[in-house]
């Protein structure tokens, strides 16, 4: 799907997905977002004049940095780039803490 991110007046956010795993990372780093801009939005009184918006080169060194996300750290040199599954590594790592937490035989019946 194309739009992936669906947010519902009253109600919060909904997120689609082509697999559990990037459902949640989505899900993950919206809410995340979500509460840095309720923290920046307080700490101005809502004046929105007084929030710092980066400049058009910080936003594009963003998107850069976004777009290696999920490349292994090492030579950049190299030809072939390994990446690995952010995504699953997010979501496993996710249901062992809410395994420790609630304990598994409370969580899959």
């Amino acid at each position: 799907p194309m739009n992936k991110v669906l947010m519902l007046e009253d109600h919060g956010p909904l997120v689609a997905g082509e697999s559990l795993e990037e459902a949640f990372s989505s899900m993950w780093f919206l809410t995340r977002a979500c509460s840095y801009q309720v923290r920046a939005m307080s700490s101005v009184g809502g004046d929105l004049t007084r929030i710092n918006v980066p400049t058009l080169e910080v936003r594009k060194e963003i998107d850069r940095r976004v777009e290696k996300f999920d490349e292994a750290p090492g030579d950049e040199e190299k030809e072939e780039v390994e990446t690995h599954d952010t995504e699953g590594l997010m979501f496993a790592c996710a249901r062992r803490a809410a395994e420790r937490l609630f304990g598994p035989e409370n969580i899959y019946i």
